[in-house]
């Protein structure tokens, strides 16, 4: 083998050995390449949930996703649909996903780091300091991001081959590989295309005007012909994935993204002298101290000062991450693909140093220790500070003492200053095994996702007509679709319908048990259930609510069947006009939805047949008012005396870390615990076959996070400085079991908080729900559409689903095509006239087909563009290539 090939495999090599040795060092034994949290919940699980239903639909991209009660499939696409990884995971069915995502996320830091290296090569007159980079992008926040928020990351390798595109650009005219680059960095990771192109632009213009790639050697007419390509490029790349961007674009458009509370003014311009966006937080770009060193000294030079000025500018002013994360939030990660131009200059930037054409600065050194006085971890701050000065310091010893002593050749020899420059490598080194040790590995022996096998789970023969919910570990398994064709009322996703996100929360009154209202996430709420046809749950036997009972079990964990829940489409005769729903107050609502179907009709049109454009007409009979739903009403009011036989002051007498104040909206528990406290309160008579109410305030004075659970039903309020504040100012618990509940377990998580307007409510369910409700005769449709089915109904008779109501549904009656209401507050329904007809349900993502004929028409243009594209006025001979023109710069600076 060609010794000179095997040269140009060491690094690569060395580059592939050390990030496969952090690995070794960082990865506890039996375990996966994935953390505890979003990763397990988000990235495995849904990507479980595509390949799924690739199985079930042939699709690779379906239409709907049986998540959150009925979601567009676009909701989902931040995880990246049509990812690298996920698509492999198609071919390997019998592989476990979770060893998928390790190993595609190993080999993608390895494949980045090379790449790097690779690109880095280009610019630089010694491959060393290539390498160097190589280690430095290994050990930055995108190793750490790997096995976390995978997303963060996962379109880096396709970063650098786009760069690499810019480059074949300018040098040869060719388009194919940014084109190519671009399209998968987009499918990977959409959220960071803007940063992605902003990357792309500013290499463009520092090789075009700024670092020698044409400059004056290039004419108006080819650097011309350079911008035309490169808007050319981008602009295919966009329709090539337009079937997943236009899409996305329009859902995000029709929903609301919970970013959190927005920023002020005065927050989105200001400057953080901390450097959290570059050094050490895995949430930016996790580098060191000595890529900001090199920052500040390629100010000095002109070739590289408007780059540098740029990045700094980008990692220092909040207005750039406010801008590229499309005006939602300031968060840092979306300047990790600055990463590679900053490595650019801090390599270029080494190089000059270690040849003598470049000298250190001490201002530029004080000025890296500014982020000390800003930054909680100041110690590792200084820690990096004095090992980058002793890396500088003995590289400069050793160059001075061989220029000193030249009889010495071994001093002045390469062999001995380079690898002095590794030692600038053990600060980023250290922060990445540190911090990456410390994250929660999962398992590879995890079976929180798979409790009961599928095939244990289709042996029970389930009825899909329903749902079926995991109250065992509910965040971890809140984007599980455990059984394929059922579907689960909860999810965990980027973006989330506003209308039902709003029903799940604020109508239905589900505990938020998490730090924000983004993940929807079920409990034993027993209202909820009914309505959304929860008849299968997956829970602890000891808890089971109220109307399950068990069918299977392995290890304390239940499958239990309630068999009196709606189904997810019927007819009902029983209706409440939204207008005088609106009249009522919590519970009472919960309550009116079990027992009524709440139109958007008013009463009027109701009692006149309906409404312009509307099939079907309404009895006045089968119409209900507030003021007579309330007259009838089931729920009953009451104290906390009647409940436990003993007023609040009385039932914790001399509780330490409790106490009890009086002010005008009556009493208030102030609360201040070191540690958790666990409280039993015994009710006077036990719970049978009823569902007890509870309500109250809760708030931190500071502002800290609270956390309360009543007999293992968790509502939390989350800090003020949490990401996504989830403003749960109001506590419901909604009780039920099984079995007669006699005491309420009460767990007080540490904090100090207060606790107001208690408020108790008790339900009687021996008459339950809607006595009108038939279920309809359908099955699962193929393709768009959703079910197909007949039903029967009398006069007055609306058609009911607990879809949510969202653009991109149809219906068609008999063949007919109808008008779809929001009925129940938030889903799919419409009137019906007596009588039996057959009922058609689809649905397609807004903007889908006219996304793939966008795409296929991108495709076209682009293998015509690469079959007649390649406009020779654009090859440049060797003498006049933008990189032998830098090279020749290069050697005529050192001679």
């Amino acid at each position: 083998m060609d010794r000179n090939f095997l040269k140009k495999l060491f690094y690569p090599f060395i580059l592939a050995l050390f990030t496969f040795l952090c690995v070794l060092l960082i990865l506890p034994e039996n375990s996966v390449w994935g953390s505890e949290g979003d990763w397990f919940s988000q990235h495995l699980a849904v990507a479980e949930q595509f390949r799924a239903m690739f199985y079930e639909t042939g699709q690779l991209l379906p239409d709907y996703s049986l998540a959150g009660a009925g979601s567009n499939i676009y909701d989902f696409s931040y995880y990246g649909l049509l990812r690298l990884d996920v698509l492999i995971s198609l071919l390997l069915p019998w592989a476990p996903m979770a060893w998928v995502l390790s190993v595609y996320a190993i080999l993608e830091i390895a494949a980045g780091s090379i790449l790097c290296c690779c690109w880095l090569k280009k610019h630089l007159e010694l491959p060393f300091f290539a390498f160097l980079g190589g280690i430095l992008y290994s050990c930055a926040g995108c190793f750490y991001q790997s096995h976390h928020q995978v997303m963060f990351v996962n379109y880096l390798p396709f970063l650098l081959l786009a760069l690499l595109g810019v480059d074949r650009i300018l040098a040869k005219g060719r388009h194919g590989l940014l084109v190519c680059s671009l399209a998968m960095a987009y499918l990977h990771s959409y959220y960071f295309a803007p940063s992605v192109l902003a990357v792309v632009f500013l290499y463009f213009l520092y090789r075009l005007y700024f670092g020698g790639a044409a400059g004056s050697r290039m004419g108006p007419g080819r650097m011309w012909q350079a911008w035309v390509r490169l808007f050319f490029s981008i602009g295919i790349s966009i329709g090539i994935t337009a079937a997943l961007l236009l899409p996305t674009g329009l859902d995000l458009l029709s929903t609301k993204k919970d970013a959190g509370i927005p920023p002020a003014l005065s927050e989105i311009f200001s400057i953080q002298l901390s450097m959290e966006s570059l050094l050490y937080h895995p949430g930016g770009c996790g580098l060191t101290l000595v890529c900001l060193y090199t920052l500040l000294l390629s100010l000095r030079r002109k070739g590289s000062r408007l780059l540098s000025a740029a990045l700094l500018a980008c990692l220092t002013v909040n207005t750039f991450p406010y801008l590229l994360s499309g005006l939602l939030y300031i968060r840092y990660k979306v300047l990790v693909p600055l990463i590679p131009l900053i490595l650019l200059l801090c390599t270029q930037t080494l190089e000059r140093l270690y040849s003598g054409k470049e000298r250190h600065s001490l201002p530029c050194g004080l000025l890296c220790l500014l982020p000390i006085r800003y930054v909680t971890s100041a110690e590792a701050v200084t820690a990096d500070a004095w090992m980058t000065a002793t890396a500088f310091g003995a590289a400069a010893i050793v160059g001075v003492y061989a220029k000193a002593h030249p009889e010495k050749k071994n001093w002045g020899s390469p062999a001995l200053r380079l690898p002095l420059y590794l030692l600038l490598c053990l600060p980023p080194a250290i922060t990445c095994i540190t911090v990456s040790s410390n994250d929660q590995f999962i398992s590879a022996s995890d079976n929180r996702q798979e409790v009961f096998s599928k095939a244990e789970l289709e042996g029970l023969g389930l009825n899909k007509n329903y749902r079926f919910d995991c109250l065992t570990e509910p965040y971890a398994n809140v984007n599980v679709m455990p059984v394929s064709g059922l579907g689960s009322t909860a999810m965990y996703s980027s973006v989330t319908d506003s209308s039902y996100a709003n029903f799940f929360y604020n109508i239905a009154r589900n505990p938020i048990r998490v730090r924000n209202r983004v993940a929807l996430m079920t409990d034993a709420n027993p209202f909820f259930a009914y309505l959304m046809g929860i008849r299968y749950i997956q829970a602890k036997d000891s808890r089971l609510p109220l109307g399950y009972q068990p069918i299977a079990e392995k290890d304390g964990i239940v499958i239990a069947e309630h068999s009196g829940v709606l189904p997810i489409a019927y007819t009902s005769t029983a209706l409440m006009p939204q207008e005088e729903f609106e009249k009522l107050e919590f519970p009472y609502t919960l309550e009116a939805l079990t027992r009524y179907t709440i139109t958007g009709q008013p009463l009027e049109e109701n009692n006149n047949g309906g409404a312009a454009g509307t099939k079907g007409s309404i009895r006045k009979e089968g119409i209900t008012t507030a003021d007579a739903f309330l007259e009838t009403s089931r729920i009953t009011p009451v104290s906390i005396e009647t409940l436990t036989g003993k007023e609040l002051a009385g039932l914790l007498p001399d509780t330490p870390g409790i106490s009890l104040q009086q002010d005008e909206n009556g009493s208030v528990l102030s609360v201040s615990l070191k540690k958790e406290m666990q409280v039993s309160l015994p009710l006077r008579q036990p719970l049978e076959d009823n569902i007890l109410i509870c309500s109250f305030g809760a708030e931190s004075p500071k502002g800290h996070e609270v956390t309360i659970d009543i007999n293992g039903i968790r509502n939390k309020l989350s800090s003020k400085r949490a990401a996504y504040p989830n403003e749960n100012h109001v506590f419901t618990y909604l009780i039920s079991s099984s079995q007669n509940t006699e005491t309420l377990e009460i767990s007080l998580k540490p904090g100090k908080y207060l606790l107001s307007e208690f408020q108790f409510w008790v339900m009687d369910t021996a008459q339950w729900g809607n006595p009108t409700a038939e279920a309809a005769k359908f099955q699962q449709g193929k393709g768009s559409h959703l079910l197909e089915g007949n039903v029967s109904c009398g006069e007055g008779s609306y058609f009911v689903t607990s879809y949510p109501y969202r653009d991109g549904y149809q219906a068609w009656v008999d063949g007919e095509p109808v008008s779809i209401q929001a009925v129940n507050t938030s889903f799919v329904g419409f009137p019906l006239d007596a009588g039996s007809h057959e009922i058609i349900i689809s649905y397609q993502p807004p903007g889908k087909t006219v996304g793939i004929a966008i795409s296929a028409l991108s495709l076209l243009l682009f293998f015509v563009g690469l079959l007649f594209g390649n406009c020779p006025t654009m090859h440049f001979p060797k003498h006049r290539s933008p990189f032998y023109i830098d090279k020749l710069n290069r050697k005529e600076d050192l001679l």
